[in-house]
């Protein structure tokens, strides 16, 4: 017995019982979800002196389970999906960064260079003149040696040719 009796005659008595206790001699616990009902397949757990609703699935919170948590669901997946594409992202970051390094470094590549749009071409002239065009230049030119006989082959017949051949031989 969990409370105060008074005897308020030889055959009456009454108790004052203890909060959580009722009953004629405070023998019974109190029932706290005798008038609650839990929603969305909640259940209802008696606790000393309160009472709780126990929401049988994720989706549901509150006092009575009747929050929706659907939207807090979707919020978690969502906040993770993001962190896991920016992780993804910085990643790829610094994969990009190390080959760039590596091609710019190892292999002497370097791709952000701007490259021109036209390719510098070296061009390089060969004259070449044949015995009898070279007699024909001198004279009307009045060169002396500034040119050479490229194409004579000995014997060649020139003058400019011979002294040549004979600056070979020595």
């Amino acid at each position: 017995m969990i409370g105060t009796c008074n005897v308020i005659s030889n055959t009456t008595f009454e108790c004052l019982c203890q909060l959580g206790w009722t009953g004629e001699q405070c023998e019974l616990i109190t029932n706290y979800c005798k008038d609650i009902s839990c929603q969305n397949y909640g259940v209802c757990q008696s606790l000393f002196l309160n009472y709780t609703c126990e929401c049988l699935s994720d989706s549901f919170t509150g006092e009575y389970c009747e929050n929706d948590n659907t939207n807090r669901i979707t919020y978690q997946i969502i906040s993770k999906s993001f962190a896991y594409i920016c992780i993804l992202f910085l990643v790829a970051t610094a994969v990009y960064i190390v080959i760039m390094d590596v091609l710019k470094y190892v292999f002497h590549i370097d791709l952000t260079k701007k490259k021109s749009k036209y390719r510098p071409v070296i061009q390089k002239f060969i004259y070449i003149i044949d015995a009898t065009h070279l007699e024909q230049l001198q004279r009307n030119h009045s060169m002396s040696s500034t040119y050479s006989c490229c194409s004579c082959s000995p014997p060649c017949s020139l003058p400019l040719c011979k002294q040549q051949e004979q600056q070979q031989q020595r």
